[in-house]
């Protein structure tokens, strides 16, 4: 799948995947081995080769030219000419935590100067900027059917956390609509409080020690629904997942005198079970 996405600054981690081969009635040694008359006779239908039929026999030469390729897996973008293999991204990074989060494609909402980055993570601090909002979110648009391949994993501590049912001082939202969100979109979303982790409805709380940086990964079952895991294990499960055209985070306690400060990096787009393109990404 050729998925070009113009909007995200990214350093992406290269996955094996499959690569765009000839088709199947071609036998490409007994090709090489015939006699041409021309390149019509030595298309090996590999888009990042060049064929041509030199003294009588097929010749393929890697392309040099940069070259889009489809490796016909859903699973990856950017497919690309790498010598003569075609080759696509399978992990997408969406905040490397480096630079503010506006310089990555993420739209802000109200109080965007509480959130800043030290050039290795990105930090959310409404308790030093409180207001009657004490809001400084933040969207970036995901279609939500990259969730049928591909899982959301971020890395994040706590400083300070406060919250209520529906409000927490450091979220991550699967779907998001804006600064303040639609009632479902607050009920899914990943409330990280001092010493749990819950959804944004508690319905379900997981004990954890949030102060201490951990990886976080959010897995869209092909069954429905939406299963936390936190360092590899499994911590929260809802049975449904209303799914939207962004995925946000940020201190989204409206509320006056709830106000947080937390850190956040590496975003980024995993694949899931469901996506067979070679090893799991490295641990962050």
């Amino acid at each position: 799948m050729n998925l070009r996405i113009p909007t995200l600054v990214s350093l992406p981690l290269i996955a094996a995947c499959l690569t765009e081969g000839a088709p199947p009635d071609v036998d490409l040694d007994d090709l090489a081995r015939k006699r041409c008359r021309g390149g019509f006779d030595c298309n090996d239908g590999n888009a990042c080769t060049t064929d041509a039929c030199v003294g009588g026999a097929c010749v393929f030469t890697a392309v040099t030219a940069p070259t889009a390729c489809d490796d016909a897996n859903p699973c990856t973008w950017d497919d690309a000419c790498q010598g003569a293999a075609c080759v696509g991204t399978a992990t997408l990074p969406l905040l490397s935590g480096d630079v503010t989060p506006d310089l990555e494609g993420w739209t802000g909402y109200l109080e965007t100067t509480a959130t800043t980055s030290d050039g290795q993570v990105v930090t959310v601090d409404t308790a030093a900027t409180p207001s009657t909002q004490s809001v400084s979110s933040w969207g970036q648009p995901l279609a939500a059917t990259w969730f049928a391949t591909h899982d959301l994993e971020w890395r994040a501590r706590v400083v300070t956390a406060t919250s209520n049912p529906y409000d927490g001082s450091a979220v991550v939202f699967p779907a998001f609509s804006g600064w303040y969100g639609v009632g479902v979109e607050r009920e899914q979303m990943v409330m990280l409080e001092t010493g749990a982790v819950t959804w944004g409805d508690q319905s379900q709380s997981y004990p954890l020690a949030t102060t201490a940086w951990h990886t976080y990964r959010l897995a869209f079952p092909a069954t429905g629904g939406l299963a936390l895991y936190v360092d590899g294990a499994l911590a929260l499960q809802r049975a449904t997942f209303t799914a939207g055209a962004a995925i946000g985070f940020g201190d989204h306690t409206n509320d006056a005198g709830f106000d947080g400060t937390f850190q956040l990096d590496a975003v980024r787009l995993v694949p899931g079970a469901s996506c067979p393109v070679g090893p799991p990404p490295p641990p962050l």
